[in-house]
């Protein structure tokens, strides 16, 4: 059994993710249990916590959202960070009121945006119209000049992971590269999702051209962060082909490339639900059953599986069986229905560094 700790540890510049002391004795409880179920692979859900909705989407794939719930190596477990992260997650899936430390407040949810990290030297591809922000940044601070590269590409979802792996490859000695287009999806499929004003056409310019550049930097390790990337245009075969065509761009002898799957979606934006229900968190969480699409991530999976990628899953870090609550411990962890907040993120970086198990450059 996992020794859990009981210290909060304040979600500032790179914060351990630790297990929040609560003064219940059932939510003690629930995080011993919990911590037991990692070591079995099978997470049980708390007291008191809704059953999941009988809605859930028919997978093609024969997956349920049942086989990424449960913890396991693709989710940085068995380990002592997992065993923390486990339990908080129970622990929100049982809060009601909403925690006078909650970290970020529900006030400054909304400030807590998808920010590249300050400081970055910064490259042109060769792309007309692109913006400033959409161009490749290696971050190289504190790390020799010379040191082996990690870099991170995708749409929102790599800026939503930026400063934490930016925080994991300093302390490992990696230079970093963040190459991110919000709204592109990274899938190669014939009718990419969309957001904004960003048409296919542009995106696919900007994909080759970063992915270009990418394969000229010679990275030692590379992550994509994308999705939503399964639409009513897109099936599950088509994305699983497309993301496997983007991870074959980007393999190369002796790099790790990895993939990272999907955020449980909620059903209502988590810092406007809370503030509405102060006294029913619970009002605001959502059942994995519809949350956690098992074709969209059995889907990934399957690509990475092909091209000898390896697939990070984040589902166990804000689900249990029953709930995938806007609480976690203490941390507001959505800043909108489909993203986290930094300050979680960041809170996960035991985890996550845990999971790509990646030595020191």
């Amino acid at each position: 059994m996992f020794k859990l700790t009981t210290a909060i540890r304040r979600a500032t510049g790179r914060v351990a993710v630790k297990l929040s002391h609560v003064g219940a004795k059932a939510a003690v409880l629930a995080a011993v249990v919990i911590a037991i179920a990692a070591c079995q692979g099978s997470p049980p859900g708390g007291p008191g916590v809704p059953g999941p909705r009988t809605t859930s989407r028919p997978s093609s794939h024969g997956a349920a959202w049942k086989d990424f719930v449960a913890p396991a190596a693709m989710s940085g477990c068995p380990s002592s960070a997992c065993s923390d992260i486990l339990a908080q997650v129970q622990v929100g899936a049982g809060t009601r009121s909403v925690p006078q430390d909650l970290t970020p407040s529900i006030q400054d949810a909304s400030k807590d945006l998808l920010l590249a990290p300050d400081g970055g030297d910064c490259s042109e591809l060769p792309v007309s119209g692109l913006e400033t922000r959409d161009q490749p940044c290696v971050f190289s601070a504190g790390v020799s000049a010379t040191a082996p590269m990690m870099v991170l590409i995708g749409n929102s979802r790599a800026l939503m992971w930026s400063r934490t792996l930016l925080s994991i490859a300093t302390q490992l000695g990696y230079r970093f590269s963040l190459v991110a287009h919000e709204g592109c999806s990274m899938p190669r499929v014939a009718n990419p999702p969309r957001t904004g004003a960003v048409s296919a056409a542009e995106c696919k310019g900007w994909e080759d051209a970063a992915i270009n550049w990418i394969n000229q930097q010679n990275p030692a390790v590379v992550f994509v962060a994308s999705g939503p990337d399964l639409s009513e245009a897109v099936t599950p075969d088509e994305l699983t082909a497309g993301y496997a065509a983007t991870l074959d761009e980007l393999k190369a002898p002796a790099r790790k490339v990895f993939v990272f799957g999907e955020v449980p979606r909620l059903d209502q934006d988590p810092p406007n639900c809370l503030a509405a229900h102060s006294s029913d968190a619970l009002k605001c969480a959502a059942p994995p059953s519809v949350s956690a699409s098992g074709d969209e991530q059995q889907a990934v999976l399957k690509a990475a599986q092909q091209s000898g990628a390896a697939y990070v899953n984040v589902t166990p870090w804000l689900c249990t069986e029953e709930l995938c609550p806007a609480i976690v411990g203490h941390y507001l962890a959505y800043r909108d229905q489909r993203h986290l907040t930094s300050t979680f993120t960041e809170a996960l970086s035991p985890v996550l560094q845990q999971a790509i198990n990646i030595g020191h450059a």
